[in-house]
């Protein structure tokens, strides 16, 4: 996955109307679960529910527009000014393994998802409002996890690595994806992460995000 930008030469008006803009959104609520790791996101739909309002309010739209590199899905998000100045970002992935139709929508979605969140900065937010009072738990040493845990751990690793990916490339998913990492998973979530790495597309899905450069 990659990253390319651009912008007009003259670009003053387009971010004092960004800035009024960003002031004015919420955050986006995760509404949508992920059955692989039992787990909420936001989807395309909340997050542009939680943009374009305060973007039209200051003379701005967004403009999201699909296309193909050979292999690579390819989603274009433009921002664009009433004055004519405007920004653009290109993103990409692979569709995943099968290839088809769906597989391309769901690379689309998943890319205009995140381009349109990462562009404008956009945080997340539980849908229950309840995320600002929630301790987020802390990351227990390796010597410390349970031994079923560290059992399950070991299996996550090695289907990673029968699957061609490294733990580096799983850190490094984990961290933009705000997931635990490696030996922080449960019992429970390292069993969802195996089903998802030998049945499912998470060994694609965790290369992809980890060989993006531009990511967080």
């Amino acid at each position: 996955m990659f990253n390319l930008f651009s912008f007009t030469d003259d670009r003053a008006e387009l971010f004092k109307a960004l800035a009024a803009a960003q002031a004015d959104m919420g955050s986006a609520k995760k509404d949508s679960k992920n059955p692989h790791f039992r787990s909420k996101y936001a989807s395309l739909s909340a997050v542009l529910e939680a943009i374009v309002p305060a973007l039209n309010k200051h003379g701005l739209a967004l403009l999201q527009l699909p296309h193909f590199d050979y292999e690579l899905v390819q989603v274009t998000t433009v921002i664009t000014h009433s004055s004519g100045q405007m920004l653009s970002s290109t993103a990409a992935c692979f569709p995943g393994k099968k290839g088809d139709a769906q597989a391309v929508g769901s690379a689309i979605t998943y890319l205009r998802r995140y381009a349109a969140q990462s562009i404008l900065g956009l945080p997340v937010d539980d849908d229950d409002g309840n995320a600002a009072s929630r301790h987020q738990p802390q990351r227990r040493p390796v010597s410390n996890i349970r031994p079923e845990a560290d059992a399950w751990a070991r299996k996550v690793k090695q289907a990673l690595l029968d699957a061609g990916v490294t733990v580096e490339q799983y850190s490094v998913w984990a961290r933009r994806r705000d997931r635990p990492q490696l030996f922080d998973l449960t019992p429970e979530q390292a069993k969802n992460a195996l089903q998802w790495i030998q049945h499912g597309n998470g060994a694609d899905v965790i290369r992809q995000t980890a060989s993006n450069p531009v990511g967080p």
